[in-house]
């Protein structure tokens, strides 16, 4: 479960990263981050219960953005 913490918080300072660069401060609360990130994960063939546990785990449970990567992911 170590990992995956890390690779999340990884993951996210990253996002963090490239949001500065381009002057994007409220990414976290910007919901076509939310949708953004669940295009990638269709893109990257991620489904099922996985899809789920990403999802979860990038809103940290919140029902808004996983509806957002949701919607991400069906478009």
């Amino acid at each position: 479960a170590n990992a995956t913490i890390a690779d999340k918080n990884s993951f996210m300072k990253s996002i963090s990263d490239l949001a500065s660069q381009n002057g994007i401060v409220d990414w976290e609360a910007n919901p076509k981050t939310y949708r953004a990130i669940g295009s990638g994960l269709r893109k990257a063939r991620i489904s099922g219960t996985q899809f789920d546990g990403y999802k979860k785990q990038l809103s940290d449970g919140d029902k808004g953005k996983m509806d957002d990567i949701q919607d991400g992911y069906d478009k």
